[in-house]
């Protein structure tokens, strides 16, 4: 009776753990299909009464972190038409510079082959691939969009970025705004309530509606005691840029910053106490307290003639600069941007770093120092040497160019 009792428990036992096994298997089955399922959100099937097939439209979009053939194949596409597709639009379009959003459409013919195809970044900016006999042809097709100028002014306060972007300005013109003065102001530190700004930009229509901004034309920043001005400019050579009402180029050898930072927590001293072993000794650079892992970019165009641990600076860069005789340093950095070694060219801008506390420090900051012939000079103090003016036998137009923003500011105000 014991030992009956037993293998009847035995026996339900394994029946529970098959149940348990198959309950596992079907679960798995589900979630398999409903990630399909998500992975074709964006993408719908129209029928159409043009042709007597079931699926005569297939319509999507590029999801995150898929390729052109993935999104096509997951939308049911052939094998063999996507293949054809992809190669022919490969000759015109770069398939590394796919978005996620970017749509897609596919038309059969009514013998269940792909005769025309489109894949549209904007609705006035797409590529259309149309079978003829037993090949694909592709074909860039674009509508020129509208562009016209715009003007707009207005007051700082609190922030350049707060007030502008309450003004309801789109981001990326106080992103260009911020840029085009970089070399000359840091609205980091620099920016106070009541200053003004106004600017003339291109923006582009479709449809009678703006779909994006194109270059700032001229721009006036106006401060407690002095004004900047940026003009567009491109000469008949093709070499364009941002100039002063001079001619003088705006872009500098060296940026203002080679990073955002939120304060400067020490300054530029030949006799400072040092915070961790109180002492007295130089500090010939400036520290730029930012959170950790803040970006760092080089300064300006060079060559990087140091990349590793110097003793207190912690993680270490000094780039040589093109003119040759300056070099600026950034210490304690967290970790070097990839790539960054000695030996490699840097171009303005480019990432190099991220702000940390390696070396003998207190805190996540970066040290930053500017060096001219050899001798350490004032980074907040240093005003960097501009880029190519206008070239003279230009400077007629420029000047002609200059002098009808001007009249347009003032009669704008």
């Amino acid at each position: 009776m014991h030992n009956c009792l037993n293998s009847r428990s035995s026996r339900s036992k394994s029946s529970f753990l098959v149940r348990l096994y198959f309950l596992l298997v079907f679960i798995l089955y589900i979630a398999i299909c409903l990630n399909y399922v998500s992975r074709l959100s964006g993408r719908t099937t129209i029928p159409s009464d043009d042709y007597p097939c079931l699926t005569c439209e297939v319509s999507g979009s590029i999801q995150g972190g898929e390729t052109l053939s993935e999104a096509l194949v997951l939308s049911g596409l052939p094998y063999k038409d996507v293949f054809e597709i992809v190669s022919s639009l490969s000759n015109i379009l770069d398939m590394r510079s796919l978005r996620p959003g970017d749509r897609f459409f596919a038309r059969f013919s009514n013998n269940g082959k792909i005769n025309k195809f489109r894949y549209e970044r904007h609705p006035w900016d797409g590529f259309d691939v149309e079978r003829r006999g037993d090949t694909y042809i592709a074909r860039r097709d674009s509508v020129p969009l509208g562009k016209c100028l715009r003007f707009l002014t207005g007051e700082v306060k609190n922030t350049l970025w707060e007030s502008m972007i309450n003004q309801k300005i789109p981001p990326v013109l106080v992103a260009r705004l911020s840029d085009v003065f970089s070399y000359d102001i840091d609205f980091l530190t620099e920016t106070r309530n009541g200053q003004k700004f106004k600017i003339l930009y291109e923006e582009y229509i479709y449809k009678n509606e703006p779909v994006r901004i194109g270059n700032i034309v001229a721009a006036q920043y106006i401060m407690e005691d002095s004004s900047f001005w940026a003009f567009y400019y491109e000469d008949p050579s093709g070499k364009k840029g941002y100039y002063n009402g001079k001619g003088q180029a705006l872009k500098r050898t060296l940026l203002k910053s080679p990073l955002n930072y939120k304060r400067v927590s020490s300054y530029f001293s030949y006799h400072r106490l040092h915070p961790i072993f109180r002492v007295y000794r130089p500090h010939l650079g400036v520290d730029l307290a930012a959170p950790e892992g803040t970006p760092i970019v080089a300064a300006g165009s060079g060559r990087i003639i140091f990349a590793g641990w110097k003793k207190g600076f912690g993680n270490y860069i000094e780039i040589r600069h093109d003119n040759g005789n300056i070099v600026t340093c950034y210490g304690h950095l967290r970790r070097f941007a990839k790539g960054i070694k000695r030996g490699r060219r840097v171009s303005q801008g480019q990432l190099i770093g991220f702000v940390g506390h390696t070396g003998y420090a207190t805190g996540p900051h970066l040290d930053y120092r500017i060096k001219i012939n050899g001798k350490n000079v004032n980074p907040l103090k240093y005003v960097a040497p501009p880029g190519s003016p206008i070239p003279r036998k230009y400077r007629d137009d420029f000047a002609a160019r200059t002098h009808l923003a001007k009249m347009f500011f003032n009669e704008a105000i």
